[in-house]
């Protein structure tokens, strides 16, 4: 939407409909109503703004969260990575001798109180192409 925008100020283009009233509403400092053809900007905005805040939580408080929002990290490869590195340090092992666990705790985010003694809490991750039962935990 924002390059469609940008595109119809350059005269590149004419804007369609769903552009137009972004466009009015941007020029007014109105916000717009939420249609079909706009909510993927309203939920992409939500996302950023949902992950701005949990990494300002996080660089405001000093402490690490419980629980670390795996869909917040753009390369989560890289803190999965620091993970390890912290684990290797703490029990003076190399790195290249420690895997990865994934258990699916049954908990609920508000029942966990402290750190774990080795490793992180995450959430935020999905299945594709199956689901999941949470009281049966499969």
């Amino acid at each position: 939407m924002v390059r469609t925008l940008a595109s119809a100020w350059t005269r590149r283009f004419v804007l369609t409909s769903a552009a137009s009233g972004a466009a009015a509403a941007l020029t007014a400092g109105c916000t717009m109503p939420v249609t079909e053809a706009s909510a993927p900007v309203f939920r992409t905005v939500r996302d950023l703004v949902d992950r701005v805040d949990f990494f300002a939580q996080w660089a405001l408080t000093g402490r690490a969260p419980l629980i670390f929002w795996m869909s917040a990290f753009t390369f989560p490869t890289g803190f999965l990575t620091a993970v390890l590195q912290n684990a290797a340090r703490n029990n003076a092992v190399s790195i290249d001798t420690l895997s990865w666990e994934f258990p699916v705790m049954t908990l609920d985010d508000v029942n966990i109180v402290e750190q774990p003694k080795d490793g992180v809490y995450i959430r935020g991750l999905y299945l594709e192409g199956a689901g999941w039962n949470r009281r049966k935990a499969c």
